[in-house]
């Protein structure tokens, strides 16, 4: 199974930049209502599968008052992907 070394998000969701490096094992994603648990895993499916799993339209994607947002992620085999969605 191919494993996420590094998720770096711009203006996507609620984040203005997030950047998180997950282990190799188990990752536990904790934190308080809203904080953006459910969106590091919508930015990981987004990446993988090219859609949300939370809305078909592009702009509740990308953080408001923002032209675009950005997900960049680095894969244990040394490739890199990214996705930038326009309004």
């Amino acid at each position: 199974m191919t494993s996420v070394t590094e998720l770096q998000l711009t203006n996507f969701r609620n984040f203005c930049e997030a950047k998180a490096s997950p282990s190799s094992g188990i990752n536990l994603i904790y934190g308080e209502n809203g904080s953006g648990k459910t969106s590091l895993l919508e930015a990981i499916h987004l990446l993988s599968t090219g859609k949300s799993f939370r809305s078909s339209l592009v702009d509740p994607l990308i953080k408001d008052g923002e032209k675009a947002a950005t997900i960049f992620a680095a894969i244990e085999d040394q490739n890199k992907v990214g996705l930038t969605k326009p309004r």
